[in-house]
């Protein structure tokens, strides 16, 4: 099984970036698994202008004002080839006033629930890593609040693949993550039984992708497999 980073790029304002999972069934037959999906702006010179002024402000409180005072939050979610490909969101997450304006429930008519608000940048760190490393605890707590409840998926998992012990460790507020659906994945594959001789829930550790885990039922459960 192997993941797969598409560049759709047939209409200029409508470029995507999308992540496929590549597996094959008990047929040999190739199956395509869309992950997620990252859609890839145009600045306008407005907006420019105002990533421009965002850098040119002198101190954190002029720029949480700034950021706040925008007639809509939609521009700091959008993902730019010139950032690096990143959105707004992921060099503001230092600041918890920009975060709290952002992720609030009024923001949400202005995001487009086909596409991930989090997620993790070209260099493998998310606004959740920048948001942890500064301590900023209640800013990682909104992040996570807002995965559980828009973003509520085993997909987005990856997100906390190398970064669960530190969240612990700063007492992030973490119950939401493990009662959400973020770390549950349902499996549906031929090398798990569908009918087993044991009955009990079993509870076992998985640090490998999420989606390699419907490979690994007898290197997980041994003990089940070999009764199976």
């Amino acid at each position: 099984a192997t993941n797969h980073v598409h560049f759709k790029c047939q209409f200029y304002d409508r470029r995507r970036v999308c992540v496929q999972h590549q597996s094959l069934d008990e047929r040999s037959q190739t199956h395509f698994e869309d992950i997620y999906t990252i859609r890839i702006h145009e600045p306008t010179l407005r907006e420019l202008m105002l990533i421009q002024s965002l850098y040119a402000c002198g101190n954190v409180g002029e720029l949480s004002a700034l950021v706040r005072s925008q007639p809509s939050p939609e521009l700091f979610f959008k993902v730019f080839l010139e950032l690096d490909q990143k959105s707004l969101l992921s060099f503001l997450a230092f600041d918890r006033r920009s975060i709290e304006f952002m992720l609030s429930d009024r923001s949400q008519r202005f995001i487009d629930p086909a596409f991930p608000v989090f997620f993790k940048n070209c260099d493998g760190r998310s606004a959740i890593d920048t948001a942890l490393d500064l301590n900023q605890i209640r800013s990682v707590n909104m992040m996570i609040d807002y995965i559980c409840k828009y973003q509520n998926s085993a997909v987005y998992a990856h997100l906390f693949r190398f970064n669960l012990v530190d969240l612990l460790r700063k007492q992030v507020t973490c119950a939401p993550l493990f009662r959400s659906q973020v770390f549950r994945r349902e499996v549906a594959y031929f090398e798990w039984p569908s009918l087993s001789v044991s009955t009990r829930e079993c509870f076992a550790p998985f640090n490998k992708s999420v989606f390699e885990l419907r490979y690994e039922y007898p290197e997980v459960f041994p003990e089940l497999h070999a009764l199976d």
